[in-house]
C-alpha cells in the first residue's frame, strides 16, 4: 500500500500537475485558460516538466 500512502501525501498542487501531465499539452493549455492565475501558480512548475518527484 505504499502507493498509495504516497498518493495520500501530494498536495493538490502536485496532483493537478500529475493530472496536466497525462493530459497533453492540448489539453492542458485549455485547462490553463479556465484557470485563475493564482491557481496557475500554486502548480508545482517542475511537475509539469519532469515526472522526477514520482519516483
Amino acid at each position: 500500500m505504499m502507493m498509495v500512502e504516497e498518493y495520500r501525501s501530494l498536495t493538490g498542487a502536485q496532483k493537478a500537475a500529475i493530472l496536466m501531465m497525462a493530459l497533453g499539452e492540448e489539453p492542458c493549455a485549455r485547462l490553463f485558460a479556465l484557470m485563475h492565475e493564482d491557481e496557475i501558480k500554486e502548480i508545482p512548475v517542475y511537475a509539469l516538466f519532469s515526472a522526477s518527484f514520482l519516483d
